[in-house]
């Protein structure tokens, strides 16, 4: 049985993360990693927006590299499945740990299979994102820490996987300093070393790569704006609905918001156990919450509790065993597994009826593979998948157009989707917040006289086609590109930049 359930975990992985043939979504995180990974494949075409978006990204580069190594910076099928393996290997890690930290195998198990249902996990395991590569790394640390008082080798070996996890987000920071201060604490032998070790991807990204200056200057500023108390106290609030949203959308039918709480009472519960004992884990967690309640993008908050969600798990299972010593502790580790079972059945259910369901319309399947569909709202699903189809072909339309010169320059709110699907060099649009006569100064001034403008908004620029209403004496409207299921509302509008304004 054992054998069974983990055969059949694999392959349902496999086939979920591993389907898909274009973006997920249009945030445009997935076109940067692909782009990135593109410019350092050795194989294939190079794109040819690909060397720009590569300097000038702000992530680090290890899941990049990856991708571009085993063959998925050429196609968006082949990232898709490198990612599923990172998703699987993860698992493994997740489950290798729970081991570790005293949970039986059907527990551990448990735990792994509840993960792979949960809706963060099913919709994050259909992006091109480096959370799957982060996790394999912190749990990977944390199981070789484990041991690593009594074994140098398993000591040295964490320390290049928390390095690794540096390389993979800048978040990996707080797993350095987790480790240092355990080191400072347990004194294994040989800590210098393994401190050391961890150095190394410190210097190297600080001397090649600008990211994590960018994200602090962005931190401040941000901070400076909104003031601090303020901003963490936006922060905080947007915590607990974050953490809803792992199992449930807002609007989710069926969803018990106090089952997600209790879950998340139970492993704070575990956690304090645990650093009780000034466990690696246990720190390490800590220290993620705590930068990720100053991180001042609170809409990112659910998609980075997706690395913590296993850890969780974990925690308030060796909690429940802790605090009811009275009930026999195989009964008390499976109150908390039924509880994220109830939590997560809502979406595990809607996900098996669109499975079930696809659409009739062939050209929106490939689509399928997207968080739109698995939206609670029928209505809202369907039209953005036409949404989706429409700008994807769109775009693919721009990148043929033989009335664009081959060297233009498009100007975009998402300018990696932009760049991905059209061929095209892209800039992104001057800041929202700038006044009009400025942001046609900036306009005159840089490269791009055209402009690919979305029925799409997004917290840095909060208006539909933008910015047609901002410059439309100064734009000729080259096409429009019309969404079947939204009539009357067009996905995109491609326009030239005029040296003068139209008369009126």
């Amino acid at each position: 049985m054992f054998v069974a359930i983990t055969a059949l975990l694999l392959l349902f992985t496999l086939w979920w993360a591993g389907s898909g043939t274009l973006l997920a979504d249009f945030g445009g995180d997935n076109a940067v990693y692909f782009l990135t990974a593109n410019h350092y494949s050795p194989y294939g075409t190079a794109h040819a927006a690909a060397a720009e978006f590569a300097a000038h990204s702000v992530y680090p580069p290890l899941y990049p590299w990856l991708l571009a190594v085993s063959g998925g910076g050429t196609s968006l099928a082949a990232a898709h499945l490198v990612t599923a393996v990172l998703v699987m290997l993860a698992g493994a890690a997740v489950y290798a740990l729970a081991r570790a930290m005293t949970l039986r195998r059907g527990e551990a198990l448990a735990i792994v299979t509840l993960c792979a249902v949960t809706r963060i996990v099913l919709l994050e395991g259909l992006e091109l994102h480096s959370e799957h590569l982060y996790l394999l790394c912190w749990a990977s640390a944390a199981l070789l820490l484990a041991k690593a008082q009594t074994d140098t080798r398993a000591l040295l070996l964490a320390a290049v996987a928390v390095g690794a996890a540096y390389l993979t987000r800048s978040f990996g920071l707080t797993l350095i300093a987790s480790l240092w201060l355990w080191l400072a604490i347990k004194r294994p032998p040989r800590a210098w070393l393994a401190a050391a070790v961890t150095l190394l991807p410190l210097l190297y990204l600080a001397f090649t790569h600008s990211g994590n200056a960018r994200y602090l200057y962005a931190l401040i500023e941000l901070y400076q704006r909104h003031g601090p108390q303020a901003r963490l106290l936006e922060n905080l609030s947007a915590v607990p609905g974050a953490w809803r949203g792992v199992f449930g959308d807002a609007g989710q039918a069926g969803l018990v918001v106090a089952l997600p709480a209790a879950l998340a009472a139970a492993a704070l519960c575990g956690l304090a156990l645990r650093l009780r004992g000034w466990a690696f884990d246990a720190l390490s967690v800590l220290a993620y919450l705590t930068l990720m309640v100053v991180w001042p993008y609170p809409a990112e908050y659910e998609r980075m509790c997706y690395p913590l969600l296993p850890f969780a798990l974990v925690y308030a299972v060796l909690a429940a065993r802790s605090l009811m010593p009275w009930v026999e502790p195989r009964l008390a580790a499976a109150l908390p597994l039924l509880l994220a079972l109830a939590a997560n059945a809502p979406f595990a259910l809607l996900v098996a009826e669109r499975l079930a369901t696809p659409p009739a319309d062939p050209g929106l399947r490939p689509y399928t593979r997207s968080s739109a569909w698995f939206d609670p709202n029928p209505a809202a699903a369907f039209p953005t998948l036409g949404y989706q189809r429409a700008i994807t072909e769109a775009l693919h339309a721009i990148g043929q157009r033989q009335d664009l010169p081959r060297d233009a320059c498009l100007l975009a709110i998402k300018p990696s989707v932009v760049a991905l699907y059209s061929g095209r060099m892209v800039d992104g649009l001057p800041p929202f917040q700038l006044g009009d006569e400025e942001q046609r100064a900036r306009l005159a001034k840089g490269r791009c006289r055209y402009l690919f403008m979305m029925m799409g908004a997004s917290p840095s620029f909060p208006q539909y086609y933008y910015p047609y209403h901002r410059l439309k004496p100064w734009l000729d409207v080259l096409a429009v590109y019309q969404n079947p299921l939204m009539p009357g509302q067009p996905a995109a509008l491609l326009a030239r930049l005029r040296d003068t304004p139209r008369t009126p």
